[in-house]
């Protein structure tokens, strides 16, 4: 059985489809081809940003361990300084525990270091090394050490209180107490209490010693190792040489 086709009508409506979908495909192309651009566009900007906030980071962190390895040597260097100090108002007395007069050798110091406290942050920081032993020695450095400038704070008003025993003599910084009996026993309690602090601050710098020389230089070596400083870093030099400078 024939089939009559309508030729003319079928293409002209072909030509119209073309066209028509012509137009289309065009603009979703256009369209694709814009939202590619566009988040390329910003994926490179969401890298660079990254990079940015990241170096960023990086930055503060290295500023933190900074601080950290200030406050270490600080520390080192008060204890340091003050067991030099101990040994030389005692003339090396203060190693004998008991000494009756200990109190009189030794002078309140004019001014004393202040208290080191480590921020939140800083001891995160430490915390983040995975060193236990560091992030331990870290966190009983600061006690001790306070502990050490609030005695050595109240030394001075245990020893003014001393001051009204009867002074016979004085010979250049030396001066010759003669207190009679009841005068002696009415002051020994506050030289047993000055006596006691100064073998108190003694024995825990003795014990500080150690711990405080090392943390320094072991805190450097896991920084470095977390990039944390490099050859470029100001504090570079070998730790016992930047210990000597302060």
């Amino acid at each position: 059985m024939p089939i009559v086709v309508s030729v003319g009508e079928n293409a002209g409506w072909l030509g119209l489809s073309i066209e028509l979908w012509s137009g289309i495909i065009g603009a979703v192309l256009g369209a694709v081809a814009s939202g590619v651009i566009s988040l390329l566009l910003q994926n490179q900007a969401y890298k660079r940003h990254s990079a940015d906030a990241a170096a960023q980071r990086h930055l503060e962190r290295r500023v933190v361990a900074l601080s950290i390895l200030t406050r270490l040597m600080s520390v080192d260097s008060n204890v340091v300084n003050l067991r030099a100090y101990l040994l030389d108002q005692s003339e090396g007395v203060i190693r004998t525990p008991g000494h009756p007069m200990l109190w009189a050798r030794v002078r309140a110091l004019p001014s004393l270091p202040g208290e080191v406290h480590f921020t939140n942050e800083e001891r995160a920081l430490v915390f983040s090394l995975g060193d236990e032993a560091l992030f331990a020695g870290l966190m009983s450095l600061e006690p001790h050490h306070n502990s050490i400038i609030g005695a050595l704070t109240a030394y001075p008003a245990i020893r003014a209180s001393l001051n009204n025993l009867p002074v016979t003599e004085i010979r250049g910084g030396v001066g010759v107490l003669d207190p009679d009996a009841a005068e002696f026993h009415a002051a020994i309690p506050r030289m047993t209490e000055g006596n006691t602090l100064l073998e108190g601050v003694w024995d825990s710098l003795d014990r500080l010693a150690s711990e405080a020389q090392q943390l320094p230089p072991n805190f450097l070596a896991r920084a470095k190792t977390a990039h944390l400083f490099d050859e470029a870093t100001v504090l570079r030099d070998d730790p016992e040489v930047a210990r000597a400078r302060l």
